[in-house]
């Protein structure tokens, strides 16, 4: 087993801390993913795991498209502004 794929197997975390109101937006968005998915629970976790992979996606991966690439630009434009403060 290659260094690579050992630490493809294992996780990291990562925690985050954000303002309340920000939190209870990202659990109102969890609770509808739940009900348009028709699942009782969308964590958190598999939200932000789906917007990080969707985020690190490159030209040809799989399911990359303009829309990706126009989420990127989004973020960046806001990370940006965020900077910039």
């Amino acid at each position: 087993m290659s260094a690579s794929e050992g630490s493809e197997r294992s996780k990291v975390r990562l925690t985050i801390d954000m303002p309340p109101a920000l939190h209870r937006r990202l659990k109102q968005f969890a609770n509808a993913a739940a009900l348009e998915l028709d699942v009782v629970d969308v964590p958190v976790s598999v939200i932000m795991r789906t917007l990080a992979t969707r985020l690190t996606l490159r030209r040809g991966d799989e399911g990359y498209d303009l829309e990706v690439e126009k989420l990127v630009d989004q973020v960046m434009a806001d990370i940006k502004a965020q900077l910039d403060k």
